[in-house]
């Protein structure tokens, strides 16, 4: 995607230089490039291989160290009124 920007970019920057000096080819340029960059773009994604499997940042604790559990202690009853 980075790659598809920054070809927009400059090739926006080349069309706008044509046009400015009086040239017509600005705009086919321009739409030239509309029209093949999505199609680039799909059959590299199309090409491209699976996405690999998720790694975690989640380490076992070490066999000594207590165990962490998320429960909080219940509240102190509330004295019998």
């Amino acid at each position: 995607m980075i790659a598809y920007d920054i070809g927009w970019a400059v090739v926006s920057a080349a069309a706008l230089v044509v046009a400015r000096q009086g040239g017509t080819a600005g705009g086919e340029l321009w739409i030239a490039y509309l029209t093949a960059a999505p199609l680039v773009m799909a059959a590299l994604l199309i090409r491209a291989p699976a996405a690999a499997p998720a790694v975690t940042s989640v380490r076992p604790s070490a066999p000594d160290a207590p165990a962490v559990t998320s429960v909080r202690p219940s509240a102190p009853d509330a004295p019998a009124a």
